[in-house]
């Protein structure tokens, strides 16, 4: 709140709780809307908005993911826009195929009513933004013809550098991966790295270590930790120190959607990286030689190998990932992106119709 207070002329909260939410979820089913529509929209949110637009004029109003645009729906007379950022009706789609019986059938069906939700929302909104142009194309086709903008993702450069200077440590035989790990894409994302592709590697390097860095990481993601060679941290309150420890940071996704900021964050600190096709999507720009596709075990290993046992390559690989993320995602030029869209937007909107 300290943080959005500093950058805000107000912030404005209300108080949830999970029993409200569950009952919110019960409802949005029993009429035929995504239960996520119940998940996070509530008349108390809906008020605390309606407040705000009653203290002061606005100009636009931009609804951060689907999920909260049900809050702003009901506005009228004000430039609506949502930033869908990733198409999450695809989400619960890929959940629903990976799963088993029951829960692949709601989660198939969370998908279908989504997409509709989605398409609804896209249609009733002023402005519609995507975070890539990967994520808009997947929302054509799964949902329909939309008008659209896309803006991607940054870092805070100055906030994410290299360690004193270098790109890791040029004596760390450290693999790191961040995120929430309470997320199924980053839970099957480690496993699949602990199961297929770790052991590759210890037959080259025995000394590796993997380090599994974020919050709330459930049962299945504790158990990698039966290996000594995987340490968990749970939650920290600074990932730097994490990554500056490592020699190169992986994105091992199977599948999954939208920009990285694990991806972006390591490249900044001037880590390598190496991820899988879909994790790189997102970036939309053709990636840089500090950062190293790699779609199966075995190449994955490879390429891991090869930066683990030559610093002198790894450190070159890591400033080139630093330059690529100061060449694409600097937050001061995506904001002044952002900025653009959402003049055209109220523009558009605002303009008097000829005769």
């Amino acid at each position: 709140m300290k943080v959005l207070a500093a950058q805000c002329a107000t912030v404005g909260w209300v108080r949830d709780s999970a029993v409200k939410s569950i009952s919110r979820e019960a409802i949005a089913l029993a009429r035929g809307f995504p239960r996520s529509r119940g998940t996070y929209h509530s008349r108390a949110l809906s008020r605390a908005v309606a407040k705000v637009l009653a203290s002061a004029p606005v100009d636009v109003i931009i609804a951060s993911t689907v999920y909260t645009a049900e809050t702003v729906r009901w506005v009228t007379g004000i430039p609506k826009v949502v930033d869908f950022m990733d198409v999450y009706s695809e989400f619960w789609r890929a959940r629903g195929d990976a799963q088993r019986p029951p829960w692949s059938w709601a989660d198939r069906i969370e998908a279908e009513r989504l997409a509709r939700y989605e398409a609804g929302i896209a249609r009733e909104f002023d402005g519609t933004i995507f975070v890539s142009e990967a994520e808009l194309a997947l929302f054509k086709r799964r949902v329909g013809p939309v008008e659209a903008e896309v803006v991607g993702n940054g870092v805070d450069l100055e906030y994410f550098q290299p360690a004193d200077g270098r790109a890791g440590d040029a004596d760390s035989r450290v693999i790191v991966f961040t995120g929430s790990m309470d997320y199924s894409p980053n839970v099957n994302a480690v496993r699949y790295f602990c199961s297929e592709i770790l052991p590759l590697v210890r037959s080259s390097c025995p000394d590796v270590r993997f380090l599994i860095v974020g919050r709330n990481p459930n049962a299945a993601v504790r158990s990698l930790a039966r290996d000594p060679a995987v340490t968990i941290t749970g939650t920290v309150p600074d990932v730097r120190p994490y990554l500056a420890m490592a020699a190169v940071a992986v994105a091992p996704f199977q599948r999954v959607q939208g920009v990285q900021n694990k991806i972006l964050e390591a490249m900044a600190m001037g880590l390598p990286v190496v991820s899988s096709s879909s994790a790189l999507e997102g970036l939309g720009r053709d990636p840089c030689e500090g950062l190293r596709r790699a779609d199966e075990p075995d190449g994955f290993a490879s390429e891991l190998v090869m930066l683990l046992e030559d610093p002198n390559r790894r450190a070159r690989l890591g400033r080139s990932a630093r330059r690529y993320v100061e060449r694409w995602h600097r937050w001061e030029d995506l904001g002044r992106r952002l900025d653009h869209v959402l003049s055209d937007i109220v523009n558009r909107r605002t303009a008097p119709r000829g005769d």
